[in-house]
């Protein structure tokens, strides 16, 4: 059976031919994906990349950078990929063709993220890169590996670059650090003296706290003193206005009265004129009787006027005097009054003075306190990284409150010094005022005096007045009753008109005396109502300035309450400056050794270019492989050997007949081995031809028979499961296989690790052989781990045994079944014959 199976296949060049083609089938699929996946990486320099370089320079420290123009350059000489420098709209246009898989951008403001290591928002720099996935995903896989490593070697540039800058910055922080550390000697030397002067500032803010206490006692009783003035005078504002009013009112009737007086004296002129004129024309009386009688009527009328205005008279001249006695008094008392004003005025103006004087130096050692607090507080806030936290707090607060305390005392000072300005600008205008009182008091006192004489001659003149007034009246009344005995009556009319010739001059002296009298009157009381006028206004001002007095004086009062509080803060905050600045003498020491320390230690940094490129690049990966495998070509192998073979036994469904016989089998067993013997051979014939295959391509492997032999027991498995799934079930057995195939290139592992594929295709890991020839062949090729190899090869040949029994089931069953129909056959030809 075996002899003729193989007779009948060599005895055409077709059969012959097929066999071969069969054999070649491993050699195909294995050598020709080994070759073309051997090492991809070593032909990047083919795969096309394009660069558009948009980057644009950037000024630095006074140096031009242009890294876009640097990587661009280093990427052409790197030789990595095929790299060509186009235009964004050319690179574009070439990816969407597929000229291109990959494009890299280097953005415009890629020089200047550069430089912003040190801001306070840092800009990364971006290199975009644009892959063409759809035209070959792998391609694009590997540019993102090829753009990590560009990444990474710009940051080691970059970094190299900012290690250099970082140097330089430490070479120059040790000058400065030496400046420093002499800077603090002298902070040091500062100290002290601060802490000197700290204690000395104790004792005056001491003193100052107990001035201060004192001072707030006085301006209290100066506050009460000049309430108490500001009341009087407002008080003798209303006074000297009822008194103006009344001077007023008392100089219009003096002026009235002397107009009387004047055309009072005027008529008795006139009267003593007519009376020498009737004198002297007596003669000429009886001739003019008629006439004369009538002037009687007439003298009778005017007599009756002139008394009534000498009684109005004699009334207003009583109540004018007592008037101007009470006027003379009156100015006698404001004089006086205005006298003790001036000396207190006087008084108050010299305090308030030295009161202003002092405040004023007050004012401007507390002014220098602050200066020297604010100075203070500078030099504290640049040594803050110097002191430890606890010291500084302590000295911040306690500066914090010296300043706080310094700013109360310029207030409290200024607002005392415009207190005491004001009071003594006030006691200015007391004592003016005083004084313009003082002589308008003079002079009213001495226009009251005469007021008063001339009121007393106003007073007998009018009496003098009066009494020549009635007896004119009687005269010319009993002139008028006897007109009509002026005949009979002549003697004693003449000798009345002697009397009135006799009495005339006296009429006439006392009116001239009143005139004079009202005269002066009215001169004087002009003068009264100007002092009057001068006294309200200097009064108006006492009260203003005795206002603001007042004003100033509780201003005073709350200022030096307020120095007092302070001042105790102050002196508190003295002591606290002290031992504060005895710390900061310690901690200055301490800053200073510190610093002399750190500038030994800077000046021991001397860096190298291989300090910056360990600055650059710090970590190396150093790669230790266990069982080491070269390229790709040798990691793919196992996987690619047993696809080969596993589709070498697919195929020779197609070519070979796996059951029918080319003669009548003798047995099932016979007729098993005979389609056995030819499988057999071509199942080793493409486990020797894939081995030759894979040491011509360069594979190292560690066991080469081993590969032969395990190379065999693979393909004779793989035909083994063709073999029954044919033998059983025909042409639907070819399809099963394929699909058997198809789950164990899916599920063997022989690309990625197990872990990386879905977990529905994980279950079937280990159900099929060719995980375990994947294995076996790995250990051949690569590890060389003879456990492995052996509990592959075992499990290989569980999958083998059981599909070979199978089929020989099959061709032991058919044989038996082809035997009972030829006996029928047989039988049935007999029966024919008989």
């Amino acid at each position: 059976m075996i002899k003729a199976e193989w007779q009948e296949i060599m005895k055409t060049p077709k059969g012959i031919a097929s066999i071969l083609a069969i054999m070649m089938i491993p050699i195909l699929y294995t050598g020709l994906f080994l070759w073309a996946f051997w090492d991809p990486y070593n032909n990047l320099d083919a795969l096309p990349v394009a660069i558009v370089n948009e980057d644009e320079a950037h000024e630095f420290e006074g140096e031009t950078l242009q890294l876009g123009d640097e990587l661009v350059t280093n990427l052409l000489d790197s030789g990595t990929f095929h790299f060509e420098e186009l235009s964004r709209a050319q690179a574009e246009k070439g990816l969407a063709d597929g000229d291109y898989y990959l494009i890299i951008e280097i953005p415009q403001n890629f020089s200047q993220h550069a430089t912003t290591l040190l801001d306070d928002e840092p800009e990364k720099l971006t290199i975009n890169y644009v892959a063409n996935e759809g035209q070959n995903f792998l391609g694009g896989q590997i540019g993102e590996t090829a753009v990590n490593k560009i990444r990474d070697e710009v940051n080691a540039q970059v970094s190299k670059t900012y290690a250099e800058m970082l140097f330089t910055a430490i070479d120059e922080l040790t000058t400065g650090i030496s400046d420093a550390s002499e800077g603090a000697i002298t902070i040091q030397d500062g100290a002290v003296d601060v802490s000197a002067g700290a204690d000395e500032l104790k004792g005056y803010l001491t003193e100052l706290a107990s001035s201060t206490i004192t001072i707030s006692d006085g301006t209290t009783s100066l506050q009460d003193g000049a309430e108490k003035a500001a009341t009087g005078a407002v008080s003798l504002v209303d006074g000297l206005k009822e008194l103006q009013n009344g001077s007023t009112q008392l100089q219009q009737g003096a002026t009235d009265a002397a107009s009387g007086a004047t055309t009072l004296q005027q008529g008795i002129t006139d009267y003593t004129n007519g009376v020498t004129t009737v004198g002297q024309g007596y003669a000429t009386l009886q001739e003019k009787q008629l006439q004369f009688v009538e002037g009687m009527q007439q003298l009778a009328t005017s007599t009756n006027d002139l008394q009534q205005g000498t009684s109005d008279v004699a009334t207003g001249a009583a109540a004018l005097r007592e008037g101007i006695s009470d006027l003379a008094n009156g100015a006698t008392n404001i004089s006086t009054g205005v006298s003790n004003i001036a000396t207190g005025a006087a008084a108050l103006q010299g305090g308030a003075q030295q009161l202003a004087s002092g405040t004023t130096d007050v004012t401007a050692g507390a002014e220098r306190l602050q200066d020297g607090l604010a100075q203070l507080s500078m030099q504290l806030e640049g040594l803050q990284q110097a002191l430890p936290a606890e010291q500084y707090a302590v000295l911040q607060q306690t500066v914090a409150q010296l300043q706080e305390g310094s700013s109360a005392l310029v207030e409290g000072t200024t607002s005392l010094g415009t207190g005491a300005n004001e009071l003594a600008n006030g006691a200015t205008n007391i004592a003016e005022g005083a004084n313009d009182l003082a002589i308008g008091s003079e002079a009213l006192a001495g226009g009251a005096m005469q007021l008063v004489e001339g009121a007393t001659q106003l007073t007998s003149g009018t009496a003098t007045l009066q009494q020549g007034t009635n007896d004119l009246h009687a005269g010319v009344t009993t002139l008028a009753d006897g007109a009509t005995q002026l005949t009979n009556g002549y003697t004693e009319a003449f000798n009345g008109v002697e009397q009135l010739v006799a009495n005339a001059p006296s009429l006439q002296t006392g009116a001239s005396n009143l005139a004079t009298g009202l005269t002066t009157l009215q001169t004087k009381m002009g003068d009264m109502t100007a002092g009057i006028v001068s006294a309200k206004d200097g009064s108006a001002e006492l009260a203003s300035g005795l206002t603001d007095l007042v004003g100033g004086t509780t201003e005073l009062a709350d200022g030096t309450k307020t120095l007092a509080s302070k001042s105790d803060e102050l002196a508190t905050g003295g002591a606290d400056l002290a031992a504060g600045a005895t710390e900061l003498a310690d901690g200055t020491k301490t800053y200073a050794t510190e610093l002399e320390t750190a500038t030994a230690e800077t000046d021991d940094i001397t860096p190298t270019d291989d300090t910056y490129e360990m600055m650059a690049s710090p970590v190396e990966v150093s790669k230790t492989a266990v069982n080491e495998v070269p390229n790709y070509g040798t990691g793919f192998a196992p996987y690619f050997i047993s696809l080969g073979l596993a589709v070498g036994g697919l195929l020779i469904a197609q070519i070979y007949d796996y059951v029918t016989p080319y003669r009548r089998p003798t047995s099932g067993t016979a007729w098993f081995f005979s389609k056995v013997s030819v499988l057999a051979l071509i199942g080793l014939a493409q486990a020797a031809f894939v081995t030759i295959v894979v040491l011509m391509i360069g594979i190292e492997v560690e066991h080469p028979w081993l590969l032969l032999a395990i190379g065999t027991l693979a393909s004779m498995t793989y035909i083994a499961i063709v073999q029954v799934l044919v033998t059983w079930f025909g042409d639907v057995g070819k399809f099963f296989a394929l699909v058997i195939l198809i789950l164990q290139l899916v599920s063997s592992a022989g690309t990625f690790p197990i872990e990386l594929i879905p977990d529905a295709l994980q279950n079937l890991y280990g159900l099929f052989p060719m995980t375990y020839t994947v294995e076996a062949f790995r250990a051949v090729i690569s590890t060389g781990d003879m456990a492995m190899i052996l509990h592959s090869t075992v499990i290989i040949a569980i999958f083998a045994v059981p599909c070979m029994l199978l089929s020989y089931l099959y061709f032991f069953v058919k044989f038996r079944q082809l035997r009972k129909v030829e006996t029928v056959a047989v039988v049935e030809e007999h029966s024919k014959r008989d």
